[in-house]
């Protein structure tokens, strides 16, 4: 798994998420967790941090509330309506840590217990200032607080949640610099893998990132394993090519436009001698976890040819533009064309050419056996298409 199996949420991102505990980042990271099954956390001094920034909005807002009922007493105007908010902020402001802790709990995200903490640690890291304890100075130079000490509780909450557990891939979202220093500091001493993100947004990118390098590795080892079990059958493959009876010059890369679309050596084919199964190049496994299936797959061959060369692409253009018709084991079959380059003494050379073709598979007790096996010049539109794109995933 190269995404991470457990996400943390500091003070900083549960800050950002406001008191809807919702954002569009939020729920892009809450569907990956749905979806991909990570647990989602916050640490108990974190969630305490939110919930006392959520009780502050709460007695803000009764104090207005309030004092709007003072202003108005000023003027003799009593206000039914501002009594029954009052009463209702009080309420709220009472039952602030259960109305939120339920709301996180519907969510899905974990409260982690503070784990027992050696103050002795905790007392020479602050005189040491390490992170992510560090001092504020005065102008004077002058100590005037000492900052740290919850991050660093968040930390070691953290840290005893992943330590000697390298698999688990951890993700903590902060933007605090000195907690993330301290963070990165720990995880080289207990052998944890720990990536740090400053936000939502970036965790989102983080484990996408993750999931198409995933993606990708599934591709290749379904398209390995398919090449793996065509490979076995090199003989029926080598067969097949017999049912190819003629190629035309564009088939063999010598059609009179491929020039201007390739730096591949001009010929003048004058015989296609033998086609030779080389290697697969790809191969998509279609329907691998039911009883029969497919294999689409484009396979590399040598096309052993009496040729002469061109050096000048124009000047083998002749009376036809139509593409010249090759059997295999003969000559030229129609389309063909003078050239002044026919007197010059032909060689013999090979030249790749590739094919497609289609395997059908039955399972077998803990295998497969074959069905049938064909090769052609092409693939049906459809299914070429889903061949090209598995090539360029690949890539």
């Amino acid at each position: 798994m190269t995404w991470p199996s457990k996400v943390f949420l500091e003070s900083t991102a549960l800050f950002r998420l406001g008191p809807r505990l919702e954002n569009v980042e939020f729920a892009e990271l809450l569907q990956f967790r749905d979806k991909l099954g990570f647990e989602l956390s916050v640490a108990e001094v974190s969630w305490r941090e939110y919930l006392r920034r959520r009780e502050k909005e709460v007695r803000d807002c009764l104090a207005r509330i309030r004092q709007c009922r003072v202003d108005l007493a000023k003027h003799d105007q009593a206000s039914d309506e501002l009594e029954q908010a009052g009463q209702k902020a009080s309420a709220h402001l009472q039952n602030v840590s259960k109305y939120f802790s339920t709301k996180l709990q519907n969510l899905g995200v974990t409260i982690l217990p503070m784990p027992s903490v050696d103050i002795r640690q905790l007392l020479d890291m602050s005189l040491a200032n390490d992170p992510p304890f560090e001092d504020s100075q005065s102008d004077a130079g002058e100590k005037t607080k000492e900052k740290g000490f919850r991050d660093a509780l968040i930390m070691f909450t953290v840290l005893a949640n992943i330590e000697n557990r390298p698999q688990d891939n951890a993700l903590i979202i902060t933007d605090d610099k000195r907690l993330t220093e301290g963070l990165r500091v720990q995880a080289s001493k207990h052998g944890m893998n720990l990536d740090v993100v400053a936000n939502l947004q970036e965790a989102v990118l983080h484990i996408t990132a993750r999931i198409d390098e995933w993606y990708r590795g599934e591709l290749r080892r379904e398209a390995d394993e398919a090449k793996g079990m065509l490979l076995r059958y090199r003989t029926q493959i080598s067969q097949s090519l017999q049912e190819v009876r003629e190629l035309t010059e564009n088939d063999l890369g010598q059609g009179p436009m491929s020039g201007f679309l390739s730096d591949r050596e001009r010929l003048s084919i004058q015989q296609l001698c033998s086609l030779a199964f080389d290697d697969v190049e790809s191969a998509l496994w279609k329907d691998a976890d039911k009883d029969r299936s497919r294999i689409l797959f484009k396979i590399r061959c040598l096309a052993n040819v009496i040729a002469t060369p061109q050096p000048s692409l124009m000047s083998s253009l002749g009376s036809t533009l139509g593409s010249t018709v090759f059997a295999v084991g003969g000559g030229k079959q129609s389309g063909s064309r003078l050239s002044v380059f026919d007197s010059i003494l032909p060689v013999q050379k090979e030249i790749p050419v590739r094919l497609y073709g289609e395997a059908q598979l039955e399972k077998a007790g803990e295998g497969w056996k074959l069905l049938s096996l064909k090769v052609d010049k092409s693939l049906p539109e459809a299914e070429w298409i889903e061949l090209q794109r598995l090539a360029r995933e690949l890539n």
